[in-house]
């Protein structure tokens, strides 16, 4: 025997919470009350990480935004110990500009989370900001440009999987060490 329910968020089921009796066991008139809690409980949390991950990315945005109209990086530290790496040169620019194939449209904030759950994933230090819909992104400490290249078209590559509609193209600096040259 079994109870099953989902785990509902934004009205999609995003996962299910169940228990299994042992042949001898039977279903209590509370369990299902108590497996709603449960299933209520894991889609808060899980809309908690969402929540707390995208106010990471709105925070590191607005650094990079500050970081290209010439704000003194010293006078943003206190913004800087909140990134997961340390910000140090040397840094790589890039662009990246989407060209929408198809009618399907996912918006530009959308898709800076999945690149930053991507880099996150293939261990690149950047942060991104959506200006001029386009896409900006920095990455620090990375000195082998042709390696951060490649992980960067390997990037963009997952990319076009998860967003068929879209094709995307990128423009890459030079290394460089200070935001004022």
């Amino acid at each position: 025997i079994q109870l099953i329910t989902p785990v509902y968020i934004n009205k999609r089921n995003y996962a299910t919470c169940a228990f299994y009796y042992f042949p001898d066991k039977t279903i209590d008139d509370n369990d299902h009350l108590f497996l709603e809690r449960i299933a209520t409980v894991v889609a808060l949390c899980i809309l908690y990480e969402e929540a707390q991950f995208e106010e990471q990315q709105r925070m590191r945005s607005s650094l990079l935004e500050r970081l290209i109209h010439l704000q003194n990086p010293k006078e943003l530290d206190s913004y800087l110990k909140f990134l997961p790496f340390k910000f140090q040169p040397p840094f790589l620019t890039g662009v990246i500009q989407l060209e929408e194939e198809t009618n399907a449209f996912i918006d530009l904030h959308d898709q800076m989370t999945q690149l930053s759950k991507l880099t996150m994933e293939l261990n690149m230090s950047c942060i991104f900001a959506v200006i001029g819909g386009e896409i900006i992104m920095l990455s620090a400490r990375d000195v082998d440009k042709a390696n951060w290249k490649q992980k960067i078209e390997k990037m963009l590559c997952k990319m076009q999987i998860l967003n068929k509609g879209y094709k995307y193209s990128l423009g890459l600096s030079d290394v460089f060490t200070n935001f004022k040259k």
